[in-house]
């Protein structure tokens, strides 16, 4: 592979990281602060809305520069969320997370 490969492949990881952090940090933030609203589904739709066009447009920047980038960027998406699950996982919890191999 050459240098531009790998260079796409490290700003796919990156990215991964950060997509992941900002999708399921905005569902925690949303899922903490939904008792605070009166309507309820308008936070949970606009979040899910806002979330998935943040990370589908970033998905479809990646693609457009090289696929490996994509497929880096899918993988550390991956991996991360199971990073967050595992660190905000409250201690009640741990034994259901452990056991589910979440």
């Amino acid at each position: 592979m050459d240098d531009m490969t790998w260079l796409m492949i490290l700003i796919g990881i990156l990215s991964g990281i950060i997509l992941s952090l900002i999708f399921f940090g905005g569902l925690w933030y949303t899922l903490k602060h939904m008792e605070n609203w009166r309507r309820q589904w308008i936070l949970v739709a606009g979040s899910f809305i806002v979330r998935n066009a943040i990370v589908l447009a970033a998905f479809y920047f990646l693609i457009l520069q090289h696929w490996s980038a994509l497929v880096a960027a899918f993988i550390a998406f991956m991996i991360t969320r199971q990073v967050v699950v595992r660190l905000t996982a409250s201690p009640e919890n741990q034994t259901t997370v452990k056991s589910h191999g979440i």
